[in-house]
């Protein structure tokens, strides 16, 4: 009877587990928008840099305009995104540690989602990179 009593307990506590670790993962791969192809990265990279162009001016994201054109040229010749997307990725990064710093706030990034995540401590970015996981979500979902 008590060994019933806590194969029950724990097998309860296994399914919580699991539940609680798919929530999570979950809650990991909506960051940003789950990107399911090329075409979804540069779209992306591209909505980034058109908000941040809106916000901070084109003269500032210069290297980031280049960047994803070389992603969608790497696209276009069917070549592979990796190397082009981190380029963006790490520009993105050191952009993001700028811009944060003439707000007055002072970060150490080391991550591209991270920095993503520390732009929307600026009121005026927070809707924008919401519409665009949202935008990315939707694109991924073959609805367009």
């Amino acid at each position: 009877m008590a060994k019933s009593k806590y194969l029950k307990v724990a097998l309860v506590a296994g399914l919580g587990l699991l539940g609680a670790c798919s929530f999570l993962g979950d809650k990991a791969d909506d960051h940003l928008g789950v990107v399911c192809n090329d075409d979804a990265r540069i779209f992306r990279a591209d909505q980034l840099n058109t908000m941040l162009a809106t916000h901070f001016g084109e003269d500032r994201i210069l290297r980031l305009a280049e960047d994803v054109e070389l992603m969608q040229a790497s696209a276009d010749a069917g070549t592979d995104l990796n190397a082009a997307g981190d380029a963006y990725r790490a520009d993105f990064i050191k952009f993001a540690i700028v811009l944060l710093a003439e707000q007055g706030i002072k970060v150490a990034l080391s991550d591209y989602d991270e920095a993503v995540d520390r732009l929307k401590d600026l009121p005026e970015l927070i809707s924008d990179i919401n519409r665009i996981e949202a935008k990315v979500a939707i694109q991924c979902s073959g609805v367009t």
